[in-house]
């Protein structure tokens, strides 16, 4: 009768923390898994050994819950990785086009013809990618926008326009007070990097020009496009 009741006892407080874990939010749902295992374990153990049996199964029921949680977080950690991988391989693709388009603006200046010049400036354009809901400037695009400066620089008859976007996930206020950020924090950094400010516009345009329908084309909604501009050689020498 004794050894009865405290197996129950035992077993009483092993199973209590299961309950109450399971009424917490998701972020005990970890210690919840090994509660349950040292909980099922305890009473495996009682039923067969007693009191010595539902701690001895209590004990191996902890290292169940424990794998069991730990594979739930190794499969988390692995889906994180996936998507930090697929956000890394976008941005390096996006930096080859911005870089390949920033040599061909090298390419354009310097040809002779003026009007075969503006020409080819007006259909050349470069632009830097953005993280989900998030204006700050990636620094894999740094080297870029550095060279973008120095070309700026190295001809005073260049001006750039600047144009914000996002994609459609969202509020659409939202969106459109991101996408100017965006464009500022551009405008800004080349500012830093010795680029006259009279030189820059920028404007936003929201999501009104997204065109994505799922999670890779939703990250090239989000960037600003730069597109460089040079004013006649008879404007420049009336500065």
């Amino acid at each position: 009768m004794n050894k009865t009741l405290l197996t129950l006892t035992i077993v009483s407080c092993l199973s209590t923390p299961v309950a109450f874990a399971k009424s917490n939010s998701d972020e005990t749902k970890n210690s919840t898994s090994v509660l349950v295992g040292l909980g099922s374990g305890a009473l495996a153990g009682g039923a067969v050994g007693g009191p010595p049996g539902a701690v001895i199964g209590g004990i191996i029921g902890l290292f169940i819950g424990n794998d069991h949680s730990n594979q739930k977080e190794i499969k988390q950690l692995n889906a994180s990785l996936e998507n930090t991988q697929s956000i890394l391989n976008d941005e390096q693709q996006a930096l080859i086009a911005a870089n390949h388009s920033l040599a061909q603006y090298k390419l354009a200046l310097e040809d002779a013809d003026e009007t075969i010049r503006q020409a080819k400036l007006s259909e050349l354009a470069t632009q830097v990618q953005f993280k989900t809901g998030d204006a700050t400037i990636s620094p894999v695009f740094f080297k870029h926008l550095d060279d973008l400066a120095n070309v700026m620089q190295e001809d005073e008859t260049l001006s750039l326009n600047i144009q914000g976007y996002a994609d459609v996930r969202g509020d659409e206020t939202y969106n459109q007070s991101l996408s100017e950020q965006r464009a500022i924090n551009i405008k800004n950094y080349l500012m830093k990097n010795g680029v006259d400010g009279a030189r820059l516009s920028h404007s936003a345009l929201g999501e009104s020009a997204s065109v994505g329908s799922d999670y890779e084309e939703h990250f090239f909604d989000r960037k600003v496009v730069m597109t460089l501009s040079s004013a006649p050689e008879t404007a420049t020498a009336k500065r």
